[in-house]
C-alpha cells in the first residue's frame, strides 16, 4: 500500500508531523511549497517528482528505488546504499551522481549540467539521453542497454561486446559527426547498426 502525502499537507515546508507508520511506499508528487523530507528508516520506494522546492533528499538507509523527477533545485542526491533504481530524469540542476553501489537502472534525462557518470558496477540500464554536456559512458561491467541520444558532446564509449545494445540517436541531425566516428571505433554495435554511419 502506498502512502498519498498530498499539498495540503504540508506545513512550513517540511511533514515531519506526518506519521506513516509503517508504510514503505511513500508518494509524494507535486508538493512544490515542500523543502525537506524526513528521513524516514524503512522506506523503500519513494515518489517525490514535481517538488520543485527540494534543495537535498535524505540518505535514507534502506530505499531501493527513488523516482524525483523534475525537482529542478537538487544540485546532488545521497549515497544510498541499497537503491537499485533511480529516475533524476529533469533534475537539471544536479552536477554529479554518486556511486551507489547497488544500481540496477539510472535514468537521468535532460540532466544538463551532468558531465561525467560514475562507473557503476551492477547497473545494466542506464537512459542518460539529452544530456548535452556529458562527455564520457563509462565502461560499466554488467551494462545491457543504454541510451544517450542527444548527447551531442560525447567523446568516448566503452567497446563492449555484441550483447550489449546502445541507443544514441544515428538519425538526430543534432548529433556531430565526429562523434558518430568516435563511437564506430568500438565494436559493440551490431552489424545491422553500422549501414547507418556510411552516409555520413
Amino acid at each position: 500500500m502506498v502512502f498519498h502525502i498530498l499539498p495540503e499537507m504540508v506545513l512550513n515546508g517540511r511533514i515531519d508531523h506526518i506519521d506513516i507508520g509503517d508504510e514503505t511506499d511513500v508518494c509524494i508528487v507535486g508538493c512544490i511549497g515542500l523543502v525537506e523530507l524526513p528521513c524516514w528508516p524503512n522506506v523503500l520506494d519513494v515518489d517525490c517528482r514535481w517538488c520543485t522546492g527540494l534543495v537535498a533528499l535524505p540518505n535514507w538507509p534502506n530505499v531501493t528505488n527513488v523516482d524525483c523527477r523534475y525537482c529542478t533545485n537538487l544540485m546532488s542526491l545521497p549515497n544510498w546504499q541499497c537503491v537499485e533504481c533511480v529516475n533524476c530524469s529533469h533534475c537539471s540542476n544536479l552536477v554529479s551522481l554518486p556511486n551507489w553501489p547497488n544500481i540496477n537502472n539510472i535514468s537521468c534525462e535532460h540532466c544538463s549540467k551532468l558531465v561525467t557518470l560514475p562507473c557503476w558496477t551492477n547497473v545494466t540500464g542506464v537512459y542518460c539521453v539529452l544530456c548535452p554536456n556529458l562527455l564520457i559512458i563509462p565502461n560499466w561491467p554488467n551494462i545491457k542497454h543504454v541510451w544517450c541520444d542527444g548527447c551531442t558532446r560525447l567523446m568516448y564509449i566503452p567497446t563492449w561486446s555484441r550483447h550489449v545494445r546502445v541507443h544514441f540517436g544515428l538519425k538526430n541531425p543534432s548529433i556531430p559527426k565526429n562523434a558518430a566516428l568516435v563511437v564506430l571505433q568500438t565494436d559493440y554495435l551490431q552489424s545491422a547498426f553500422v549501414p547507418e554511419f556510411t552516409n555520413l
